[in-house]
């Protein structure tokens, strides 16, 4: 279809251990980088495992509804890196 490809995500990249600064990264790591490398594109971003994300999406309320959540930061520098691939084209 001859869309641009602007970048690779990884989704569910790692599990955010609630409470804690920790990741666990139970599908692997790296991976949505070396498809980027491959691709020659840019990586974009790690969106995590959540608790809250899956809730959210659950609900109706995603994450992006909550701005100053911590589930929301990720998807926000998502959409800023999104928009600086999209004004570099």
């Amino acid at each position: 279809v001859e869309v641009p490809v602007l970048g690779v995500v990884e989704n569910m990249a790692y599990f955010a251990v609630p409470g804690s600064d920790e990741k666990r990264y139970i599908f692997g790591q790296g991976g949505a980088r070396r498809l980027a490398d491959e691709m020659s594109t840019a990586f974009l971003g790690e969106i995590p495992l959540m608790e809250e994300i899956c809730a959210g999406v659950d609900s109706g309320a995603p994450a992006l509804t909550k701005p100053d959540s911590i589930e929301a930061k990720p998807f926000f520098g998502l959409a800023q890196k999104v928009w600086e691939r999209v004004q570099e084209s």
